[in-house]
């Protein structure tokens, strides 16, 4: 089992960050070595072959005895991560045509999509074992700019190969009912330009799903403010992917 956390790192200069005044971010992780009392192993900085100032919402799972992580949603990338090193390298990438559909109803490249939302194994259903997770995407009223209003946001399901390459399988074409404080982002309404309120109103951001009696719990943070659980049967969970 495996925690993992994020920190800012002083860097200068980035090719994924939009706003000058973030310096960056680094990824850490630390063994839990006993459950109770908690105790973590030394954290350990991870690092890849190829990275950004901004390096963060690496999803962390396990596969048998093998620490792995996605690194991206388009392509779908994993890493297999060395909790001793830090050293994480490429592990699998492929390409969702899956993902490109949802990106061209929605109107965005498939690049826009983001992970971090923590990843659930799926296998007590009649379906081959797999691994459930969540894109993001959102939009800005200026995005040259570091600008804060009328942001879009919604969150889709997408299921993935529970062995290599780990590819996209289901991609659910709804997004999830998540809670905001924006009524239009709700609705799943673009907002108007009279309805131009602060980033983080619009923000439903999941942390982590898991499989609980047959049904799919996701915890997720509103406005970056109150924590919220969201609960769906697998059996609708599943009639939404991959009906």
């Amino acid at each position: 089992m495996s925690f993992v956390a994020t920190s800012k790192a002083p860097l200068n200069g980035s090719t994924r960050s939009k706003c000058p005044k973030e310096k960056g971010f680094r990824v850490w992780t630390s063994k839990i070595t006993t459950a109770q009392p908690l105790s973590l192993a030394p954290a350990v900085q991870l690092y890849t072959d190829t990275m950004y100032s901004d390096e963060k919402a690496w999803i962390l799972f396990q596969v048998e005895d093998k620490l792995l992580a996605v690194y991206s949603v388009y392509p779908h990338k994993l890493l297999d991560v060395n909790l001793s090193s830090g050293y994480a390298p490429q592990l699998a990438k492929t390409y969702s045509p899956l993902l490109e559909d949802l990106a061209e109803s929605i109107g965005i490249p498939p690049e826009d999509f983001h992970g971090g939302a923590g990843v659930a194994l799926v296998n007590t259903t009649q379906r081959e074992p797999y691994f459930l997770s969540a894109v993001h995407y959102h939009t800005q009223t200026d995005k040259e700019s570091c600008s804060t209003e009328a942001v879009f946001y919604q969150s889709h399901l997408y299921a993935f190969r529970a062995q290599y390459p780990f590819d996209i399988i289901a991609v659910a074409t709804t997004h999830l009912p998540l809670q905001t404080d924006n009524l239009s982002n709700n609705l799943g309404e673009e907002p108007h330009d009279t309805d131009k309120t602060p980033h983080w109103k619009n923000i439903a951001y999941i942390t982590s799903m898991i499989i609980d009696n047959s049904n799919l719990i996701i915890a997720y943070g509103q406005a970056d403010r109150d924590a919220r659980i969201y609960r769906k049967n697998m059996q609708a969970v599943e009639s939404v992917l991959f009906d």
